[in-house]
């Protein structure tokens, strides 16, 4: 159970992978998650309405990179709080995007995405280890007006921002990786 500053964090159902709408890429809905099957597009998207109010947010999901063997190319994100799910850039929100060597966060203002804070040591996917599997958390306090992220329940960092309390959609994002996304969870406050 997530606890917040003032009180418990409401778990809002995030629809099931069957009701996305898979815009750009190639997309499968499997038992494990949906995914990103091809190493083919950049851009890729898939979203899903989903109603975000509040003061505080909490985004958690399972990145799965190379998951047809190949290594050279393993990226994702997720966008949060969307004003377009069809949108290039999603119109407005943040993007959590891990790639091989490093977790960024950009924030999408007028659908132009633009990197507001890249931590680039420590952060790589591990390789070390199969699946290359990781579970992320990203928490938006609008009271705060701070973004933390996490990765395997360790905090990789907290930025300032003036942030965004409310939006329409979610989106899962590649560019040339098969990724397999899994476990997409959102509690409010």
């Amino acid at each position: 159970m997530l606890y917040g500053a003032m009180g418990f964090a409401a778990e809002v159902k995030v629809p099931a992978f069957d009701q996305w709408i898979f815009q750009t890429g190639d997309w499968a809905v499997t038992d494990e998650g949906l995914l990103h099957t091809t190493r083919e597009g950049n851009n890729t998207n898939a979203y899903v309405a989903l109603p975000q109010q509040g003061a505080k947010h909490i985004y958690e999901w399972t990145g799965e990179f190379a998951v047809d063997g190949e290594r050279r190319i393993m990226n994702g994100g997720l966008h949060v709080l969307c004003s377009d799910g069809a949108a290039v850039q999603r119109q407005s929100g943040y993007m959590i995007w891990q790639d091989a060597t490093k977790i960024d966060i950009y924030r999408v203002t007028a659908n132009a995405a633009r990197i507001i804070y890249s931590f680039n040591t420590g952060w790589p996917i591990d390789t070390t280890k199969l699946p290359l599997k990781h579970t992320y958390r990203f928490v938006v306090d609008g009271e705060a007006k701070k973004l933390s992220v996490y990765r395997d329940n360790v905090l990789v960092g907290e930025v300032a921002d003036d942030v965004y309390t409310s939006g329409e959609y979610i989106s899962v994002r590649t560019n040339r990786s098969t990724t397999l996304f899994s476990d997409i969870k959102y509690w409010a406050e």
